[in-house]
């Protein structure tokens, strides 16, 4: 039997391994031969992946010698907004999926080998737990989202802006929402001392 892993609400398993061969070019993501969460040519790691390329490019300066994502999510300054783009909670999930990247020799088999480790597993979607100072803050969002910019029509059907955007990337529809919040000076919850972590799983 396979182990379960939950996933955020809007995550599948196919989706992580779009994400990541559209953020990776099936190379290993180094940076002066230290694995990196975003290179110098863009490319990505299977972890940063997930991450928006600012992020991403503030973290690896940062730490120049490199850090893995259970010591990411351990961080006062980056905990809550590196696992606010991770596709599920489950860290011992990240750190391996980290893991097979960054142990792979050959660079042509870093999607082969993802989609093995992914493989392994079968996943469950989360009851969503967002906060309610969260969700109405999305439906304020989404309002704000949706005022500026226009329709989309499929085959002739009108779709609301931030339901194409939050549908066809997810990554850039939580960048959006992110970077509104900081602009309005919106303090999201769960704050960083409430978000549960088992140091078994570290």
């Amino acid at each position: 039997m396979k182990p379960v892993i939950r996933l955020k609400p809007g995550w599948t398993k196919e989706e992580i391994l779009h994400i990541i061969k559209e953020k990776n070019n099936n190379t290993v993501c180094v940076n002066k031969d230290k694995c990196a969460y975003r290179n110098s040519e863009g490319n990505a790691c299977a972890i940063g992946a997930f991450l928006p390329d600012d992020l991403a490019i503030r973290i690896d300066k940062d730490y120049s010698e490199g850090v893995d994502i259970t010591e990411l999510l351990k961080s006062d300054l980056y905990s809550e907004e590196v696992l606010y783009y991770m596709p599920t909670k489950e860290v011992y999930f990240l750190r391996q999926l980290q893991a097979v990247h960054d142990n792979t020799k050959d660079d042509s088999s870093v999607y082969s080998n993802i989609e093995n480790f992914l493989n392994h597993f079968e996943y469950e979607v989360e009851m969503s737990n967002t906060s309610k100072i969260e969700r109405d803050t999305l439906k304020k969002f989404d309002k704000f989202f949706d005022e500026i910019y226009p329709k989309v029509n499929f085959g002739g059907l009108p779709y609301l802006p931030s339901d194409v955007l939050k549908n066809v990337d997810p990554i850039a529809y939580r960048e959006e929402f992110l970077n509104w919040c900081n602009s309005e000076g919106i303090d999201l919850e769960p704050k960083p001392e409430e978000t549960d972590f088992d140091d078994d799983e570290f």
